[in-house]
Formats: structure tokens, C-alpha cells, sequence
């Protein structure tokens, strides 16, 4: 890692962050937050936005992790990838699926849904999106999951750059925090 995790208690608004992580990330801050706390303002909307897209949008877990996968593999994202790999496979997607992805269009056990989600977020992640990707994902899709599509990628094209921009990869430990008990 090009810098340390910040330390959650080094400010007030550091800690009121990392509590809310905590509790949102199952009593884990990993090292994606243990960076964004050095801005808790950052962290906070890194959160609320990521919260959204893991959580409330339409998708199925198999088909999020799936997306989130592939992102992570088009932008060198080896954390991204190591983490949610686990949770790919814990959600249906197998290892074939997953070691084609780098090449997914040469893998047969992808239909036709997921290889419109599969396109549209691979064009969304280069930013090569072409009217013919668009169409197939829009006679696909609901005009609520290409919203939702689109955001979740570039939630995930974020997510990322800035782990590859900060030096977080593959195997890079989180904190060990407990928040403070509310009075």
C-alpha cells in the first residue's frame, strides 16, 4: 500500500465514519475504507453509495458479483477481485465462469441475459458503450436495471481505480476497530 490505513479515532468525524462502516460492513472496515477514512466525508458517500448497489438495487447476488467480477478483472482490481470472487461463488457463479470472464464471450455457459450484462458492463467499464450494446441491454433490461447496471459499474470502475491508485491489493488486511458504545 502506498499509505497507511487511517486510524478511525484520529478525529471525531473519522470514528462517527468508521462506526457507520462497521455497522454497514458487518463489523468489518476493510482496506478499501481503511483508505477512505483519511476523508470521512469521502467515506461516507463511498459508503452510502456502495450500500445502495450491493444492497437495494434489483440484481441478484449471483448477477452482482458476476458484474463485479468482470470490472475488477478489466481494471486490474486484484482486492476487488480476491473479495468478491468468494462471494461470487458463494452466489451460484462457478469457476469456469469465473476464470472466462477475462474472455466471456467464448464461454457457453453464459446465456443470453448475462451476456447482455455482461456487455453492457464491459462497454461501461472501457467506456465503449455503442448503440448496438445499448439496445440489446435495453430489450434486456428495464429501463430501472440499465440505470442500476450502469451505476453499479461505475461504482465499481471506481472502486478500482482508487484501490489501484492507493496500492491496495490482493490480500491487504483491513482494520481491527471496535466502535465505541453508544450511551
Amino acid at each position: 500500500m502506498r499509505m497507511p490505513l487511517a486510524d478511525p479515532e484520529r478525529s471525531a468525524a473519522a470514528a462517527r465514519v468508521a462506526t457507520l462502516v462497521s455497522r454497514k460492513r458487518w463489523g468489518v472496515i476493510s482496506a478499501l475504507y481503511g483508505m477512505l477514512l483519511h476523508s470521512p466525508t469521502v467515506a461516507e458517500g463511498w459508503l452510502a453509495l456502495g450500500t445502495v448497489v450491493r444492497r437495494e438495487t434489483g440484481f441478484d447476488d449471483r448477477t452482482r458479483e458476476l458484474v463485479t467480477c468482470l470490472v475488477a478483472a478489466i481494471v486490474g482490481a486484484s482486492f476487488e477481485w480476491e473479495n468478491h470472487a468468494v462471494l461470487a461463488r458463494r452466489a451460484g457463479v462457478t469457476d469456469e465462469e469465473l476464470d472466462a470472464l477475462p474472455d466471456w464471450r467464448t464461454c457457453a455457459r453464459f446465456g443470453p441475459r448475462d451476456r447482455a450484462l455482461l456487455a453492457f458492463s464491459e462497454a461501461v467499464a472501457r467506456g465503449t458503450m455503442d448503440d448496438a450494446t445499448f439496445a440489446v441491454a435495453r430489450a434486456t433490461l428495464r429501463e430501472e436495471e440499465v440505470v442500476e447496471l450502469a451505476a453499479m459499474v461505475s461504482y465499481y470502475v471506481g472502486t478500482g481505480r482508487f484501490l489501484n491508485a492507493l496500492g491496495v491489493e490482493a490480500g491487504a488486511s483491513g482494520l481491527t476497530w471496535t466502535p465505541p458504545e453508544q450511551g
